[in-house]
């Protein structure tokens, strides 16, 4: 119980900076998947833009939180603090890549589910993620559970829509393949 509560102590410190970067991670990797899927490529081209959007986005994140930081801890203080901030933009950059890695694992795994499953694997497997993070968040910040984990899939889901809207009307309606 000790460790627990050590543990709860030590992502308490980052609680901001982990939902941030997991829901931003989650939300903008499976935005590219669905994106991907409505405009029907192939997994392979899912897999590539999802991990590299992964990895760029996820440094831009934590790296944008390290500066942000740096800027606020000079700007309070009158001196650049250095270590806060690359731990913040430390745990962004984390969040947002283990978290973001949940809606390509279908795609990753291609060769052992369906075509037609992959898709549906991956809303399964970023909703839960979403629900994830609420349920984390409301344990972190006190907060009613329930209420944090319908904002979390609310925002994923509605983004999702969008994207998934957005490949298709590319595909689709304006004409555009890949």
């Amino acid at each position: 119980m000790v460790m627990v509560e050590k543990l709860r102590r030590l992502a308490s410190q980052y609680v901001g900076e982990i939902v941030y970067g997991a829901n931003d991670g989650i939300i903008t990797t499976f935005a590219v998947v669905t994106a991907a899927a409505g405009g029907k490529l192939s997994a392979g081209v899912i897999v590539i833009l999802g991990v590299a959007n992964l990895l760029a986005d996820g440094f831009s994140m934590g790296a944008s939180s390290f500066l942000s930081d740096r800027a606020e801890s000079s700007r309070d203080s009158g001196r650049t603090e250095i270590a806060g901030p690359l731990k913040r933009g430390a745990a962004t950059f984390f969040a947002f890549v283990v978290a973001g890695a949940l809606p390509l694992l279908p795609y990753v795994f291609s060769s052992q589910i369906a075509l037609s499953h992959q898709l549906a694997f991956s809303v399964s497997a970023t909703l839960a993620a979403l629900a994830l993070v609420g349920v984390g968040r409301a344990y972190l910040a006190k907060e009613r559970v329930w209420l944090a984990v319908m904002e979390m899939v609310g925002i994923g889901g509605l983004a999702a829509v969008i994207s998934y809207t957005v490949g298709w009307a590319l595909r689709e309606v304006v004409g555009v393949v890949v």
